[in-house]
Parts: structure tokens; sequence; C-alpha cells
């Protein structure tokens, strides 16, 4: 009996141990406020070149693969940093590519800053639609 017992507790310990396995849950390296200022910014500078309906698309269908995305940009940092640099100069200058990277490394920074981009693509919608009833009013 006891070494039924015994063994059941050695399954259980197993199965939560197995649970965590596969997580690829990692704590930010940066603070609260600084990812919160880096996904301002980022959202601020696509923007201002329309790309905000790109970059949701691209995080949603991304999104699972954000961690690798992130790990991938470890790899090719050394190839593509100055490239980087050269393809979006204004980007790069407002976010450094490491603190870019560690962004993508927290899942909860990018739904924060999937969820900043839609907030931002609300607000332009909404803008849309009151120029368009300022134009077409009717006739008094």
């Amino acid at each position: 009996m006891e070494k039924e017992q015994g063994n059941l507790s050695d399954k259980r310990g197993f199965r939560l141990n197995l649970a965590n396995a596969f997580s690829v849950r990692v704590e930010s390296t940066l603070s609260k406020d600084e990812s919160k200022e880096l996904i301002e910014t980022i959202c601020r500078k696509l923007a201002e070149k329309n790309l905000i309906e790109a970059a949701v698309m691209v995080l949603e269908s991304s999104y699972p693969l954000a961690f690798i995305g992130s790990q991938a940009m470890v790899v090719v940092e050394p190839l593509l940093g100055n490239a980087m640099e050269m393809l979006f100069p204004n980007l790069m200058d407002a976010v450094p590519y490491d603190k870019l990277r560690q962004l993508l490394e927290n899942r909860d920074s990018v739904q924060l800053l999937m969820a900043r981009l839609t907030d931002y693509l609300d607000n332009k919608r909404k803008k849309k639609k009151l120029a368009k009833k300022k134009r077409w009013s009717w006739p008094a």
C-alpha cells in the first residue's frame, strides 16, 4: 500500500515537472516602464509610416513564434545589425536592435504591443470617419 502511494506521488511530481518542461516563459530584462516607452515609440514610428495594419497582421500571425524570432535575432545580429540600420534608419534610431529583441522575448510585451497597435488603428479609423462626416454634410 505504501509502495503504491509512493509510486502515485512520483507520477504526480513527474507530471507537474513535465507540464513546465516545454515552457518558453522568460522574465523580461526590460522594466515595465522601459517596455511601455519602447512600445509607444514603435507605435508612433509605424503610425508615421502608415504601417500599423501591416504590423498588426505580422504580429498576430507570428505571435506563437515571437520567442523563436527573438532568438533568431540574436543569431543574425552580426549580419543584420548594420543592414537593419541602413534599411530602417528612423526606426533603428528610435528603437535599438537589442531592446527590440528583448521586447520580443516576452510574450506579454508582444501582446501589449498588439493591443497598443490596435488602439492606434481604432483611433485612425475614428478620425477618418469624423473627417468623412465633416466633408459630406447635408445642405440646410
